[in-house]
């Protein structure tokens, strides 16, 4: 064997053990799936199982050429490497596909955010400065502005019992002084 093909073997062996690795940790992907959105996770789920058959692929055609460039049977090593380039291709391929997948979802995510003032409940107006008073606006506002609901007004019963007590402890006494139905 010559220092070339030599050279080669131990590429395509290390390029193995890199596949190899990658397979093992795979599996910590795996662990996250109970965390994704449960309308993604069938998508997600075909498309890990694709990316595992992938890489179990990439690692027997890896040994496969190794063996075939150790026993200088160029022809089967040439149509390994070809078949490798081709999954390597579609492996790529769908990790971008996935990414970008991911991305579109993300931004639907993030856009679906509506910043509000924890404490007076305004809504600020999206792409605006979050530091600048007018990008702030009443929650009525945002929702007649932004939806065709109609709002009306009027207290819950908390805010009744904060904001008249008065009204709270004559209704009590009413209903004490009134004669109860026998």
């Amino acid at each position: 064997m010559d220092w070339q093909t030599g050279t080669s073997c131990l590429f395509i062996f290390v390029s193995a053990l890199i596949v190899l690795s990658s397979f093992v940790r795979f599996r910590l992907i795996l662990r996250m799936i109970p965390y994704l959105p449960k309308l993604s996770r069938p998508e997600l789920l075909r498309f890990f199982n694709h990316q595992r058959l992938l890489m179990l692929l990439f690692f027997v055609g890896f040994i496969l050429v190794g063996i075939s460039f150790l026993l200088d049977m160029k022809l089967i090593g040439e149509l390994f490497v070809a078949a490798i380039f081709l999954l390597c291709a579609v492996f790529i391929y769908s990790g971008v596909d996935l990414l970008s997948n991911l991305q579109m979802e993300f931004q639907s995510r993030i856009h679906d955010l509506l910043p509000i003032c924890s404490h007076c409940k305004k809504i600020r107006i999206q792409n605006s400065d979050p530091h600048d008073q007018n990008s702030w606006i009443e929650l009525e506002s945002y929702i007649a502005d932004n939806t065709d609901t109609r709002l009306t007004h009027g207290l819950c019963p908390e805010c009744v019992c904060e904001l008249y007590p008065e009204y709270i402890e004559k209704k009590n006494r009413q209903r004490a002084d009134s004669p109860s139905p026998s």
